[in-house]
């Protein structure tokens, strides 16, 4: 789905985040897509980063029709950042 400002506040990726800062473990989302104050949900739910699978950049239809390979790449992208961060 669409990450968004009001995603901190009582959905599945805040809680999840929430969980995930109580036994110590970093925390990203892969989302649909993400709306107006994402980046601010970002830091308030604690996450660690998110990786958005549709940018805008092709027709929705198409990131649909392509979601498991777009969310194979998002996996790898995580992945890769955090193995990145690690030194």
């Amino acid at each position: 789905g669409r990450f968004d400002a009001s995603s901190a506040h009582g959905k599945a990726p805040a809680g999840v985040a929430r969980a995930c800062q109580e036994a110590g473990v970093r925390c990203v989302a892969i989302v649909g897509s993400v709306g107006e104050g994402a980046q601010a949900a970002v830091a308030s739910a604690g996450l660690a980063g998110l990786f958005p699978i549709h940018d805008g950049g092709r027709p929705l239809q198409e990131s649909i029709r392509l979601a498991p390979e777009l969310l194979a790449d998002a996996g790898a992208e995580a992945v890769r950042q955090f193995l990145s961060s690690r030194g």
